[in-house]
């Protein structure tokens, strides 16, 4: 018994400690050279996240503060909204559903005791959208028009809405069209309007739209218009408006020269590999394509 703890304590733990400090040894050394640093742009990008959700909390606080000392029906109703909306902002930032949650609760607080309000209609339309329900998500969006007809952004969502969401294609072109007849310059609805276009077979309306949608995305892309939409988004409307025209030109009209032309520029614009290559792939039917 006794040698047995002797060869233990003199064998077995010494054994034990240097296969564990070999095994952190191999962690390390595989550590220090397989990982890479995080980059200076990632840091700046999580300490502006990072000021951003405590500066959004800081607002939240606050509001609910001046909540518990407010007691005028009217101006709760526009504090609960307000701090819906920095729930909403706080969820773009963290992208956490219980921010998003929270909004939503906020926003229909608000609208339970206000007279009719294009804006808080709106916002809620738009959280819902967020979380992934369209089918309320279009509810409020059409309470929104009913206080206001022209309201923009609402008649914009529910196009989009109804032609990517609900594949309606006579409601997506009308609210559509209803928008560009209120402001003309808007991006993305002109390429929605030449899809639509196309499954018609309006060759001809579709080149119209597609290529107005170019336009406007030239225009705006150095000066975003006055509307929440990524660069991205618009950036990805002018590529697959200049794809199309590439086919048209190619099978409808027979415009090598334009065919081509809206090629290249749609390779400049393009920033997904896999359309990339499948373009290419299709133009190589039609013409000789360098790549």
């Amino acid at each position: 018994m006794i040698a047995s703890l002797v060869y233990r304590d003199r064998y077995f733990y010494p054994a034990v400690l240097a296969a564990w400090v070999l095994g952190m040894c191999i962690l390390y050394i595989r550590y220090s050279f397989s990982s890479e640093p995080q980059s200076s742009i990632d840091l700046r990008d999580f300490d502006t996240v990072l000021h951003q959700k405590r500066m959004i909390m800081g607002s939240i606080l606050e509001l609910q503060g001046a909540l518990t000392k407010e007691h005028d029906p009217e101006q709760r109703m526009h504090i609960h909204h307000n701090i819906g909306i920095a729930w909403y902002d706080l969820h773009s930032a963290d992208r956490q559903s219980a921010s998003l949650d929270t909004a939503i609760r906020y926003f229909e607080k608000s609208i339970e005791s206000s007279p009719p309000i294009a804006r808080f209609y709106y916002n809620l339309g738009r959280a819902y959208t967020t979380a992934g329900d369209h089918r309320r998500a279009e509810q409020w969006y059409e309470r929104t028009l009913a206080v206001n007809p022209d309201h923009i952004l609402a008649l914009h969502n529910l196009g989009l809405l109804n032609y990517f969401e609900k594949h309606d294609r006579p409601r997506a072109r009308e609210y559509l069209l209803r928008l560009l007849a209120v402001r003309s310059e808007l991006p993305i609805c002109n390429y929605v309007l030449g899809e639509i276009a196309m499954e018609d077979d309006s060759a001809r309306n579709a080149c119209r739209y597609y290529e107005q949608e170019i336009d406007l995305f030239e225009k705006f892309r150095m000066r975003p218009p006055g509307l929440p939409m990524s660069p991205d988004v618009l950036r990805y409307a002018a590529a697959m408006s200049h794809r199309q025209l590439m086919m048209l030109y190619s099978t409808r009209f027979a415009d090598q020269a334009k065919a081509q032309e809206h090629f290249h520029r749609y390779l400049s614009l393009e920033t997904d590999p896999a359309r990339r290559r499948q373009s290419i792939e299709q133009m190589k039917h039609y013409w000789v394509v360098k790549e």
